[in-house]
This record gives C-alpha cells, sequence and structure tokens, in this order.
C-alpha cells in the first residue's frame, strides 16, 4: 500500500497537461464542439468554404491559393525583400509569449501543429480575415472591382467565419498582423484594436440588423474571437422586472463578461435536459418520511407550447426592435398580462448554425452565463410542433424561409438536444421569472374557465348576437317587475 500511495502522490507531481495540449477549461475559448451536441447535426458546426485556425485546417482545400494570392499581392513584389518581410513576420507570431497565449485559447493547446507551422497558419488565415473583409487599410472587401466579392461570397465569408465556434483563431492575432503591415502611429487616433473591431463590426452588424437579429452596437471591448463577437450582439436588454437579481445587460454587460469572469456554477446543479421529461423535483425529506415543512415539490423547468398556452387564454404578439420598446434583440421577450411580446425570428438556413454555435460557446464557457440557452430552450419548447409554428407565423413571431413548417418545428425541437442546462440557478436564467407568471396563469382555473366558455360557446358570432337578443326580453322583465314593486311600495 505504501509503494502504490508513493506512486500516486509521485505520479499527481509530475503531471504536465500544458504539454500534452490539455488545457484546463477555465483557459480555453476555442474547441471542438462536444460530442453529444455535435453529434445531433454535424453539419452546423463546420465550414463549408472559409477554414480558418487549427482543427479544420485542409492544404488541398479550394480555397487556400485565394488566401495565398491574397497575401502574396500585399507583400513586397521584390523577392528578397518579400522573404525578408515574411520571415520578419512570421518571426513576430512565432515568439514564444505570443504563440504560448495563441495555444492557451485552444482547449488542445493546437498540439497537431509545430510552432513555425502554427505560425504560418495564423498568418495566412488571420490575413486573409484582414483582407476580405477590408479591415483598416487593408483592400478586398465587398466591392465590386479589383478582388472583392459578391453578395453570395460575402454571406458565405461571414457565415464561416463568424458563425462557428471550431473555426476561429484569437482576436488578438487579428490585431497583431494589422500592426505587422501598418504599424500603429505614434499618436493614433483609434487604436488598432479598435480599428479592427469597428471595422468587423461594418460587416457583421448590418446583416444581423436586415435579419432582425439585434441592434446593439458593440465598441471598446476585446472579444476572445469572432464568434465571440457576435455573442456580444445576443444579450438581453430589456429585462422586464428591472427590480430582479439579475446580472448587467446589453452592450456594457456583454463587454463586462471580457474581464469580469462570474464564479461557474457547481457540477452537482448542472444536468442533462432530456427531452419529453417532465418530472417534478423532489422536496428535502423530513424526518419521518415527510416532505419538509414549507417545501413542495416544484414543476421542472419546461414550458408548454404556444397552441397550450394559446388555448389558456394567453395570446403572442411580435415585438419591435426600437427605441419604443426597449428591445434590443430577439432574446428580449416580456410578458404583459395574458399577452407574451417576442421579437421576430427570421429563420432561414443560417438561424439554426448561429444558434447552436452560440449555444456551444455557452457550454464550453460557463462564465459567459446561460442567456442564449435559456432563449433556445424557450423557443424549442414553444415552437415544438408545426401547430405552434403556424400560430407563432400569424402572430408574425415567425417568418420562416423554409419548405414548411415542420420543417421549422424540428429545427427549434433539436435546438437544445445534447445540452446541460443549469435548472436550479435562477439568478443566471433571465427568463425563469417569466416562465413562473406564465406557469401561474396557464394553470389559473378562472383564466380557463372563461376561455373555455368562450372556445365552446360564444365561438360563434352569430350564436352571440343570439343570446344577447334573447337576454333582452329577460332584462326587460326583470326591470319591468322592479318598478312594480317599488311602484306598489309608493302607493301604500
Amino acid at each position: 500500500m505504501k509503494a502504490l500511495v508513493e506512486g500516486l502522490d509521485e505520479s499527481m507531481r509530475n503531471l504536465d497537461l500544458k504539454g500534452k495540449g490539455i488545457v484546463p477549461s477555465s483557459e480555453y475559448h476555442i474547441s471542438m464542439v462536444k460530442s453529444g451536441i455535435r453529434n445531433v447535426d454535424s453539419s452546423q458546426y463546420a465550414p463549408h468554404s472559409i477554414l480558418v485556425g487549427p482543427y479544420h485546417c485542409d492544404p488541398d482545400q479550394r480555397m487556400e491559393p485565394v488566401k495565398l494570392e491574397a497575401l502574396h499581392g500585399a507583400l513586397p513584389g521584390d523577392e528578397q525583400e518579400r522573404r525578408s518581410t515574411l520571415h520578419r513576420y512570421l518571426g513576430e507570431i512565432a515568439a514564444a509569449n505570443f504563440l504560448a497565449e495563441v495555444r492557451r485559447y485552444y482547449a488542445d493547446g493546437a498540439n497537431k501543429f509545430e510552432d513555425l507551422a502554427l505560425s504560418k497558419l495564423l498568418l495566412v488565415d488571420g490575413f486573409y480575415i484582414l483582407h476580405c473583409f477590408g479591415i483598416g487599410r487593408f483592400g478586398g472587401g465587398s466591392s465590386s472591382s479589383g478582388g472583392g466579392m459578391c453578395a453570395q461570397d460575402n454571406i458565405e465569408h461571414i457565415r464561416d467565419v463568424f458563425y462557428l465556434l471550431e473555426n476561429q483563431i484569437p482576436f488578438f492575432v487579428l490585431v497583431k498582423i494589422h500592426g505587422l503591415f501598418f504599424p500603429p502611429e505614434t499618436s493614433p487616433i483609434k487604436s488598432t484594436a479598435e480599428i479592427v473591431l469597428d471595422d468587423l463590426e461594418k460587416s457583421l452588424r448590418p446583416l444581423l440588423t436586415f435579419l432582425g437579429y439585434t441592434q446593439l452596437e458593440i465598441r471598446g471591448v476585446s472579444p476572445w474571437h469572432l464568434l465571440h463577437l457576435l455573442y456580444m450582439h445576443f444579450k438581453p436588454t430589456a429585462v422586464p422586472e428591472p427590480d430582479d437579481e439579475m446580472p448587467a445587460t446589453g452592450a456594457t454587460a456583454a463587454a463586462s463578461n471580457v474581464q469580469q469572469v462570474a464564479r461557474p456554477p457547481t457540477s452537482h446543479s448542472w444536468r442533462m435536459w432530456l427531452t419529453g421529461t417532465a418530472a417534478t423535483t423532489p422536496a428535502p425529506v423530513g424526518e419521518g418520511g415527510d416532505a419538509a415543512a414549507g417545501n413542495k415539490p416544484h414543476p421542472a423547468y419546461r414550458w408548454h407550447g404556444a397552441t397550450q398556452y394559446h388555448a389558456a387564454g394567453m395570446t403572442f404578439e411580435k415585438r419591435r426592435l426600437d427605441s419604443s420598446s426597449k428591445a434590443r434583440n430577439i432574446l428580449d421577450v416580456e410578458l404583459r398580462r395574458l399577452t407574451v411580446y417576442i421579437p421576430t425570428i427570421t429563420v432561414d438556413n443560417n438561424t439554426f448554425r448561429i444558434l447552436r454555435n452560440l449555444l456551444a460557446l455557452e457550454q464550453q464557457s460557463p462564465a459567459l452565463g446561460v442567456d442564449v440557452t435559456a432563449y433556445c430552450l424557450f423557443m424549442s419548447h414553444l415552437a415544438g410542433t408545426a401547430k405552434d409554428v403556424d400560430l407563432l407565423v400569424r402572430k408574425e413571431v415567425i417568418v420562416h424561409f423554409m419548405g414548411s413548417d415542420e420543417e421549422v418545428a424540428q429545427g427549434f425541437a433539436d435546438l437544445c438536444k445534447g445540452l446541460s442546462v443549469n435548472i436550479s440557478d435562477t439568478g443566471r436564467n433571465y427568463l425563469h421569472k417569466t416562465w413562473e407568471k406564465m406557469e401561474k396563469r396557464y394553470n389559473s382555473r378562472p383564466i380557463n374557465w372563461i376561455k373555455q366558455l368562450q372556445r365552446k360557446h360564444l365561438s360563434n358570432s352569430a350564436l352571440v348576437f343570439a343570446l344577447l337578443v334573447a337576454m333582452i326580453p329577460f332584462v326587460c322583465t326583470i326591470l319591468q317587475t322592479v318598478y312594480a314593486v317599488k311602484s306598489y311600495k309608493a302607493s301604500n
């Protein structure tokens, strides 16, 4: 036993996780999506055209020559000077401290690449992102001349570069490469990081605004990578109950998530959400086997479908993203009395790809919170059937370009498969109070009785009119009786 103890102690002391390419989960920001989530639909996480970073690197992919041509065009024409410049750029990126910081961003430390190979990858991929989006003083962009891209190419580039967790390089690498090609001025009006961030926003934000996803403006922050920049646009800003203990919201809160790391929930509070399970959480058991006083079983955190809420007397309305409603993105759901106001979500081929990768980012980085997870869980239950989608389409809550309502419903229903959802930490779930109120209204007997009366007996307008006509003689008879009694008493 003594030898066993000494051997185990020696093994623990000599561990070198980072030397083996294993980075603690609290440190990395880019990884392959967890298999339980990825296996639901792996195509939603893999790039189609633009390969960025170490996870999907393929020298034979059709866009690789395009990247090299773009880089070649930005270097000096003289061969000796060009090679000297390349040597200097690669040396800057391959510097021990810089590359060590890059490796910390990846879950496996990008251990498949030697330092020089990783430096080349970062230079080629990072430069191409700066070039094709026309960042700072680079060319490219969406102009119609000289190597610009058509609208379809723009969408293709944004999809692969901004939407995918596995297809990322650190943001500070983009800043570094921009600084290599265009050294910052002595007294710049804007720093290199601000230039890169603002110009990336010019490519991303118009599309998000056009699709109606968000109107948030992101400024003065340093995101981890471009998916994290996209994530900052999806933060609830119009929480209906400001007195609740909720984290700061809006663009400022999104920015604060970069530096202010909240304590992640304890492992035992995370539970696997299994679709179709609607059990109750048992109350603590006291002496004698009875539930502890004052602790009643509470229902599992599960929403009902839109048609079920509608049958229970609740209605749905679209919520505009403007100053009048204070809603700034699709997460700004609000309940007012019996009406749920939900910002319109446009569903196309990329909608579920965006949401799935944002979900994967939250699953990987608990410090970010669970705002997107809470919204996706809400929508996956609310629009989980074709009838639910049909109702929400008529209410203009959903606008879709898919083949059928069934396809949209299946997309929403599959959103949260494989996720690990914290159902006990109500302080992190911005929709928990809304869910509690909707459950209370859904289970209200008076409201259900009134709605049942309306559905069974008052749904036909002709029948309602006939009922009112039939009541007129009855009311007149009562009034006649009342006045007859009063006249009789007055005469006596």
